[in-house]
């Protein structure tokens, strides 16, 4: 599935209303979630909403395990590696087999896009079900730009949607593809835990903003006058604090350039 629409057209409320729907229809599956950028995932475990045994909150973009046990993953915000302009990517690689394996994989994947155009491509064309919220002008040219010709002026409706409703247009085996008004209605514990839910700053970072931040966590470390942290060390709290899995030389490397800068500025 994908739920494509403007910002605050409520795409992360309907998004986890399906999913959390899905996953009290499905007892044996887990909720994987990537992108949670408004950390509404760690509310609803703090706030003993959902069984924290049933919900994984990735930091990085490595697919679930193969395990053959039941999934729903939930792609709350685009990262560069789900952009057309990054199709050669290694992690775009992973996810285009995911989605194409996604039946055989037992998982049901959902997508939230604000440009319909920016999904990439085999990640679009795999989607088994769309969902349109609310689109303004220029986010509606884009989507009709990449949608069937049939489907084009029926999206226009989207522009007179409120928060609550989407255009569904979903294939149904032996009745074609049927065209209705989704509504969310989300519960009041789903909105509570939205409102007081803290944004993931780090998942918000553009990729030059992340670096940025590592090189300056890693001269932290490398110039604490307590402590005299070792690379292995190193890695392993920036595997925690940034979800990444630096060489040894990668972390000597970006130390290096941090003085670079540092010297030049």
């Amino acid at each position: 599935m994908s739920i494509i629409g403007d910002r605050h057209s409520v795409k992360t409320i309907t998004a986890w209303k399906i999913a959390l729907d899905m996953l009290n229809r499905k007892k044996a599956a887990r909720l994987y979630v990537y992108g949670d950028v408004d950390a509404l995932g760690y509310a609803l475990i703090n706030e003993n909403l959902v069984d924290p045994k049933r919900i994984v909150i990735k930091e990085d973009y490595t697919l679930p395990p193969l395990d053959g046990k039941p999934k729903i993953i939930l792609y709350n915000e685009l990262s560069e590696a789900l952009m057309g302009k990054r199709a050669l990517s290694m992690e775009n690689i992973e996810l285009n087999l995911q989605a194409l394996r996604s039946r055989h994989l037992n998982a049901w994947i959902i997508y939230n896009v604000v440009r319909h155009g920016s999904l990439e491509s085999v990640l679009r064309e795999t989607t088994n079900i769309f969902l349109f919220k609310w689109m303004s002008g220029a986010i509606l040219k884009n989507a009709m730009n990449t949608v069937p010709l049939g489907w084009k002026e029926l999206l226009k409706i989207t522009v007179h949607f409120d928060q609550n409703d989407a255009l569904a247009i979903v294939p149904v085996i032996g009745k074609g593809t049927t065209f209705f008004i989704h509504e969310t209605n989300p519960p009041e514990w789903l909105l509570h835990a939205h409102s007081i839910a803290k944004k993931n700053q780090r998942l918000l970072m553009v990729k030059s903003e992340q670096e940025r931040k590592i090189m300056e966590r890693i001269a932290e470390l490398k110039m604490d006058p307590e402590k005299q942290w070792t690379n292995e060390e190193i890695r392993l709290i920036l595997k925690k604090e940034f979800g990444v899995d630096y060489s040894v030389r990668t972390i000597q490397n970006k130390w290096r350039k941090y003085r670079k800068i540092m010297e030049i500025e």
